[in-house]
């Protein structure tokens, strides 16, 4: 069973949808944290059937400015994310349907940043589940994204040479705090060539958000929390570097995490 939702997340009213076994009692619940970019509910449609049918309720919203919420995510920090989603599962466990001592956050990629970070500053989280979670700053979670993409992409040297020149300017220029519309601007005489694409984020309000947040350090956060993680992770993934951050849960939650790795 399936309803429109809206709740309030600070200044802004966000929409969502609340889905809820058919059967009766209480269910265990949690809320889906998106990645990067602009998202709506829809993206979790799988991941919400196959919840659903597994007896557990699921909150899915759109993210600000994108579907039925109001503002704009590119304005966000990543605090703003983590006060979001528990605006979200506060919204979810005043709901009779849901048992509050499994009322949880999975986040996928940029959303698994977010989910440890609300979850260290609130007990109402009841567990998280990470997924592709980066153990490391955005930077560099990016860093790697980037050469790997130019390596498979089928470049020469020196246009890879060339590539990562202009991600490790553009970072110089990301940590020294200048405007995305300046880094933009300084970049105008490679947008052209055929790998400028591979890095990515080359629109002012979205790179601006990358600046925002390029230095977050989630090991603070996975220390002080306390609720049990699943951490899932697929080995070929060329966007965030595994086995770094599989070791980087281990030694910062201990006994708390259970973490997969899953092969192919």
């Amino acid at each position: 069973m399936k309803h429109e939702v809206r709740f309030a997340a600070g200044e802004l009213e966000l929409a969502g949808e609340f889905s809820v076994p058919d059967d009766t009692g209480r269910f265990p619940a949690l809320v889906f944290l998106h990645g990067s970019g602009p998202a709506t509910r829809d993206d979790w449609e799988q991941e919400t059937a196959y919840f659903v049918e597994a007896s557990v309720a699921t909150l899915a919203y759109d993210k600000p400015g994108c579907g039925g919420s109001a503002g704009d995510w590119t304005a966000q920090s990543f605090d703003d994310r983590a006060t979001e989603a528990l605006a979200a599962l506060r919204y979810l466990r005043r709901d009779p349907r849901v048992d509050r001592s499994w009322s949880g956050l999975f986040g996928a990629s940029q959303g698994a940043w977010i989910a440890p970070m609300a979850a260290a500053s609130s007990d109402e989280v009841s567990f998280v589940i990470a997924a592709s979670a980066a153990g490391v700053s955005p930077r560099e979670q990016d860093r790697f994204r980037v050469e790997h993409a130019l390596r498979s992409a089928g470049l020469d040297a020196g246009d890879v040479e060339d590539a990562l020149a202009t991600w490790e300017e553009r970072d110089r220029r990301l940590r020294r705090g200048e405007a995305a519309a300046a880094i933009l601007e300084a970049e105008r005489r490679v947008q052209g060539l055929r790998w400028y694409s591979i890095l990515d984020f080359d629109e002012p309000g979205v790179l601006d958000f990358v600046r925002r947040v390029w230095d977050f350090d989630p090991v603070r956060h996975l220390e002080r929390c306390r609720c049990p993680i699943l951490a899932v992770w697929g080995a070929d993934d060329t966007i965030v570097p595994v086995e770094r951050s599989r070791a980087i849960f281990a030694e910062a939650l201990g006994a708390r995490a259970e973490l997969v790795v899953l092969p192919g």
